[in-house]
């Protein structure tokens, strides 16, 4: 199969946001390599690209976060994190887009002081 092939598509309003075959570096191959791959993954990777903030976007970098506010609502954290290259692929200028490269929870942040662990939950 070739990196180029479009395994999937996700939507931004009217925009489309490629999931291309790719490689072990980048794209599905590489998410099915490091074991993120399945249908839940899949609805959390459309639901960052439908509605979640995008937190870069510059050329060859854009990425949809999707953002939760911890208890007190003072910062944000980033809950599921999808990164893009909306142009073309430099080794291969005809994936163009290049598409998804990544996709992956973060790691959990750090426990909040005592003083504030008394927000109430969904907060």
């Amino acid at each position: 199969m070739s990196q180029s092939k479009i395994a999937r598509t996700y939507y931004r309003g009217p925009g489309k946001v490629y999931l291309r075959c790719g490689t072990r570096n980048w794209g599905f191959r590489h998410l099915v390599a490091r074991g993120r791959w399945n249908a839940t993954f899949d609805k959390k990777v459309s639901r960052t690209v439908r509605s979640g903030t995008i937190t870069s976007n510059r050329p060859g970098e854009r990425i949809y976060e999707d953002l939760r506010l911890p208890c007190p609502p003072d910062s944000r954290t980033s809950y599921f994190k999808v990164v893009t290259n909306p142009v073309p692929l430099g080794a291969d200028p005809s994936v163009n887009p290049q598409g998804i490269i990544t996709a992956y929870r973060p790691a959990a942040p750090a426990p909040e002081p005592a003083a504030r662990q008394g927000c109430p939950h969904g907060f």
